[in-house]
């Protein structure tokens, strides 16, 4: 069967691949991303290099003589991009743009391009001195590499089309690559940030850059860092990181580790888990219970197979030999000697091999297919030998990290060591095992086939987050809850995102520490400039890189809803039927994306594992998508006649400014009948920007219509706000614009008669609302009715008709009319029959109507009925969860204790809800709270000692200046009286 070839460039395609050409980029299956056009934005390190001196040698030769010179050079250069996992974006003459985690994400993507630009530069280094004995001219190579978040995705029109990257990042290693000496690697920052515990690095200072104001910091990685044993951080600025939550897993290795060497095999624990789980921390809390004294621990990472047979793994062996016989001679002196002196170790060994294998560089037959040759079996024996007579001595244990990729050479170790049972069995070694979420299933010859011990790592539960967190900020007096609560809700449980958020939080001075002290601060409450760290970013990249296309995308628009969805909202705003939903639902929650949330009338609810994630998946959208999404979104939630502050919110994402408006000065209605004025003013704010921005594309109907909403909105905050005036005045204004308006004109739509009429129907309503205010109840009753016949002729919803029904009961109680407000309000709670799923506006409706019924039962001294009512009223309102309204609520039952004579319970319940409204910044809600206080602090009886009559004197001041802005002079009538019976109640006691 012929191989598959790229059908862009025509390579062979190797049989590890993922959904895209290894060499060219392009994405293969052609249902895809790239041939649908779709891009995302994404972390991506990009790597540019350069051959300088090729152009001299061109001046002097053929081009076809010039292009197989290049082909000599961009071959092996292009071998190493591919062999460290990344891709070649293009050719440019003599100069290679290569990408790394372009398609598929890695932790190592950094890592791995610095890797292959130093390998590229010895391999040029070897060509240059070819170059000069041939044709009298050597070549260098300049390399720059940077880390960022780009556009990647299909750029260009067909049939030119291409897979390739786009951004300042891309521009910037480009410049990188222009700084930089020859001979040498420079790397930008951010490269250096996720790179720095890998490689040796040398400050290439500061550099100025075409197209940026300041100048960016760059650095030269010089070599790879020594590591015989991984580099766990035990501390986290001087403090001891606990080991936690994790003594199951290590009480399951003990015991399993113990098994295996009762029956004398060695052990391969497999740790399995996730990035930053806690694996490493684990293995060496292992190691340590394993062994009570010294442990030498042998590390090394898979995927970096030379043609030197398990020469990965001779560099670890080799340094620890030094480290205790001090050169290679000795030790292989004194193993002869032991083998000797031992029976069971007469295995015929060469020590010139194993010499070899430990000092030099030798090429062996490791590339030939026969991996059972008799010199490969050879160096397997000695190197047995070595670690068994190392072990006996001071213990060892072996460590490998696994990736995704085969190491065919550490496959055939552990495979032989399996077979051939000839490690000795108190030897461990441990795998570990980092599988991304989703990952497909791994080859059969790799290396955690031969394990037998296996361990799953899952993520730790809240509370141990938690404790974590306090535990590493306990030099700064704990965690405040704001931190401890975010860690547990956006580290996915690992231990390892909890360190790396801290470090961000400390290098961003949000967590500041004084070394020199010991001295630590932490904000009490969280600050806005806490963002997601990119390290975790592109850890989490890698999570949605095992999508395919389509559901990579239906993820991330998920994301956009930012709140709890159903099934309904994914098929619906991303056009997919049941069935689609149904599979791609039982798909992201197979792979811990999604979790269940909360049951509805629809089922089962859904959200995003944690904040984190779903601020990658977002990230990852173009802006053109999600500005689309954002109006599907809105269009959605209008059809469900949802909030329409939540509507104007996706509207205003998606750069909707007209609809936004729309339904911004819609939501200032709302929010101003639930009192809820801080918000309405947010809102009022979020409005004139708005309007600016809509300017060139409203009518001029339109604008008619948003300068009339925009005055009676304000005139609805001034009238909830105490100033009566400044209510009316605007009120006059609107309905003197919307008569003059009402005249028809040729030009005028059935659309804007409409809204003009609904409009002139809520500045109706609320002239009522201001005729009550008043004390004018007949008036107000009249501009309800109004408002009632103008609403029941538009086909509004039945929630505005019932709450101005609601209006209509409490005017009629006012001007004593009892027995019909006691009768309208009963007829409109019969409609709750009819609803079996009112929407917010009935629901509070429906209260009002309870609140009238109580207010009816209070005046009738029937207190049970009244408590009870009000009880109802209180438990439709916490449905909303609107805090004002509650608190409205909760004022009347403190009403009712007080009648009951419990004046303490009520003073109790008044301070309530007075501070509620305080919060809500509604004075004269707040004044009428305070005012109800302190009629009941003055009914307690009893002599007022000094704390009740301080506490008094407190509140009549307070009240005072509540009032200044006000201007109530029934408000103010109320304190008066109240001041001069607390003058007389001091003077009494």
């Amino acid at each position: 069967m012929p191989q598959p070839r790229c059908h862009q460039c025509n390579k062979v395609l190797p049989k590890e691949r993922g959904n895209y050409c290894t060499f060219c980029g392009v994405v293969l299956d052609p249902d895809t991303t790239v041939s649908r056009g779709l891009r995302s934005r994404r972390w991506v390190t990009v790597l540019f290099a350069d051959i300088v001196g090729f152009t001299s040698l061109s001046e002097h030769h053929e081009p076809d003589e010039i292009g197989a010179l290049l082909d000599n050079i961009l071959g092996p250069l292009t071998s190493i991009i591919l062999e460290e996992n990344g891709i070649i974006d293009k050719y440019i003459g003599d100069a290679i743009m290569a990408l790394f985690g372009a398609h598929t994400s890695s932790h190592y993507d950094a890592g791995n391009a610095i890797t292959a630009a130093l390998r590229m530069q010895e391999k040029v280094t070897q060509l240059s001195h070819h170059f000069e004995k041939e044709y009298g001219v050597g070549v260098q190579l300049r390399v720059g590499i940077n880390t960022g978040k780009v556009l990647a995705g299909p750029i260009g029109a067909p049939p030119y089309r291409k897979f390739t990257v786009l951004g300042d990042a891309v521009n910037l290693a480009s410049r990188l690559e222009s700084a930089c000496e020859p001979g040498r690697v420079l790397v930008g920052a951010n490269t250096q940030r996720f790179a720095h515990d890998d490689f040796e690095m040398e400050s290439g200072g500061l550099i100025s850059v075409k197209g940026k104001a300041n100048k960016i910091a760059a650095y030269y990685p010089l070599y790879p860092k020594q590591r015989t044993a991984i580099e766990v951080t035990e501390h986290f600025n001087g403090v001891t990181i606990p080991f936690l939550g994790r003594e199951a897993e290590l009480s399951a290795i003990l015991s399993e580790y113990r098994k295996q060497c009762m029956q004398a095999e060695t052990a391969v624990i497999n740790i399995s888990g996730a990035d930053s789980i806690g694996k490493s921390r684990l293995i060496l809390k292992s190691i340590e219970r394993m062994y009570a004294g010294k442990t030498d621990i042998l590390y090394l990472e898979t995927g970096h197979s030379t043609l030197e047979f398990l020469r990965n793994l001779s560099y670890p062996i080799r340094d620890l030999i030094l480290k205790r016989y001090d050169t290679v001679e000795n030790f292989i002196k004194v193993l002869q000697e032991a083998t000797l002196q031992n029976a069971r170790r007469r295995t015929l060994i060469s020590p010139e091999t194993l010499y070899r294998f430990l000092t030099e560089k030798t090429e062996d037959a490791s590339e030939s297919p026969d991996t059972n040759s008799e010199e490969q079996i050879q160096l397997l024996r000695a190197v047995v030998l070595a670690l068994n007579y190392l072990h006996e001595r001071t213990h060892i244990a072996i460590w490998i990290r696994l990736n995704e990729r085969v190491d065919h050479d550490l496959s055939r170790f552990l495979e032989y060591v399996t077979d051939s049972n000839s490690l000795t069995p108190s030897l461990p070694i441990f795998l570990e095992d980092t599988r991304s979420a989703g990952s497909e299933k791994l080859p059969a010859d790799h290396e955690s086939s031969f394990s037998n011990i296996i361990i799953q790592v899952e993520p730790m539960g809240e509370r141990i987050i938690r404790t974590l967190t306090h535990s590493l900020l306990q030099t700064a007096g704990g965690a405040p809850e704001w931190l401890s609560t975010w860690l547990a809700e956006a580290s996915s449980g690992r231990p390892g995102f909890v360190l790396e958020y801290l470090d961000h939080l400390v290098a961003e001075e949000i967590i500041k520490i004084d070394a020199s002290l010991g001295d630590w601060t932490i904000s009490e409450e969280k600050p806005d400039n806490v963002v997601l760290p990119d390290s975790i970013n592109m850890l989490l990249q890698t999570e949605l890189d095992h999508l395919t296309g389509d559901e990579r995308r239906i993820l991330s628009c998920a994301a956009l809803l930012d709140r709890p969805f159903s099934k309904s909202d994914i098929g619906s705003v991303m056009d997919l039927n049941s069935e689609e939903v149904e599979q791609v639902i039982d798909n992201f929650l197979s792979k811990k994306l999604l979790i269940r949330s909360m049951q509805n009338e629809e089922g089962s609810g859904f959200q995003f594992r944690n904040s984190s994630l779903r601020q990658v998946a977002e990230d990852a959208l173009t802006f053109d998508v999600r500005r689309h999404t954002h109006c599907r979104i809105s269009e959605y939630l209008t059809h469900r006649k949802a909030d329409p502050a939540l509507i104007a919110a996706h509207y205003l994402q998606g750069q909707a400014w007209g609809k936004a408006l729309s339904f911004t000065l819609e939501a200032i209605h709302i929010a101003t009948a639930s009192y809820a004025l801080q918000r309405a003013s947010a809102y009022l704010s979020q409005a004139r920007f708005l309007y600016k921005e809509a300017q060139s594309c409203l009518t001029n109907d339109e604008k008619i219509l948003a300068e009339l909403q925009f005055n009676l909105v304000q005139a609805e905050i001034a009238f909830y706000n105490g100033d009566t005036t400044a209510a009316k005045d605007g009120l006059d204004l609107v309905l003197n614009a919307c008569s003059q308006h009402k005249v028809p004109r040729d030009d005028q739509s059935a659309e804007f008669r409409h809204s003009l009429l609904r409009l002139s129907a809520f500045a109706t309503k609320l002239g009522g609302n201001l005729s009550a205010r008043l004390g004018q109840h007949n008036n107000a009753i009249q501009f309800f009715e109004q408002a009632l016949q103008d609403l029941c002729t538009l086909h509004r919803p039945a929630s505005e008709l019932c709450s101005i029904e609601a209006s209509i009961s409490w005017a009629l109680l006012q001007l004593g009319e009892i027995e019909e407000a006691k009768l309208r309000s009963e007829l409109a709670l019969e409609s709750m029959q009819l609803q079996l799923s009112p929407p917010p506006l009935m629901r509070d409706a429906w209260a009002r109507h309870y609140d009238t019924l109580g207010n009816i039962a209070m005046n009738r001294h029937q207190l049970q009925d009244a408590h009870a009512l009000f009880l109802a009223a209180q438990a439709l309102r916490r449905i909303n969860g609107s805090v004002s309204l509650l608190a409205h609520s909760e004022g009347n039952i403190a009403g009712v204790l007080a009648m009951k004579g419990e004046w303490e319970n009520s003073a109790q319940a008044f301070e309530r809800v007075a501070d509620q409204w305080a919060a809500l910044g509604n004075g004269e809600m707040e004044c009428i709270g305070r005012l109800n206080l302190i009629e009941c602090l003055l009914e307690l009886g009893s002599p007022i000692d000094a704390d009740r009559r301080e506490r008094l004197e407190e509140l009549i001041e307070l009240c005072h200046q509540l009032l200044k802005p006000l201007r109530s002079p029934h408000l103010e009538g109320i304190l008066a009286a109240h001041h001069e019976r607390a003058l007389s109640a001091f003077a009494a006691y």
